[in-house]
């Protein structure tokens, strides 16, 4: 039986998510409008369990230092102002009016209207396979240690 810290962990790592900020340029963040998931069929794996099959929208896009960075699926995005952070859901809709101001709209508010000058950081709200590997690889190893705990406290 799975001790309660056990349970807790993996209930806590489930809902943490495994997503990043990562910062792209404000003059690119329209490139994020009409960006999807889309289940475009299913399968039967081999152990009988269901699979969906999804069409996932991927743009390239460049952080402020002119680094290229990939953003797939539908992500939320963060506007950093000088009155403080305002957060958008996915999916994101945006325009930009060049040299005068950036509009965004989520799902968890409407348009709103930021000029450019109080802009300090955009961020895209994306995936980080990396942190869900490092994650999983730390559970999966607190796991064998406690079994391996458990083993010879049963023992002695």
């Amino acid at each position: 039986m799975k001790s309660p810290s056990m349970v807790a962990l993996l209930f806590v790592s489930t809902l943490s998510g495994c997503y990043s900020w990562v910062p792209i340029r404000t003059t690119e963040t329209p490139l994020l409008n009409n960006m999807h998931v889309t289940q475009v069929g299913s399968a039967v794996g081999t152990h009988g369990e269901s699979i969906s099959i999804n069409e996932v929208s991927v743009r390239s896009l460049h952080r402020p230092d002119g680094r290229t960075v990939r953003i797939a699926g539908e992500p939320g995005l963060r506007v950093n102002t000088t009155a403080g952070a305002i957060d958008f859901d996915d999916p994101v809709i945006s325009s930009l009016q060049p040299g005068q101001s950036l509009t965004v709209a989520g799902s968890n508010r409407s348009a709103v209207t930021i000029p450019l000058d109080q802009i300090e950081l955009v961020e895209a709200h994306v995936y980080s396979p990396g942190k869900t590997t490092g994650l999983w690889l730390a559970i999966l190893l607190s796991a064998s240690v406690a079994t391996t705990v458990a083993a010879f406290a049963a023992i002695n």
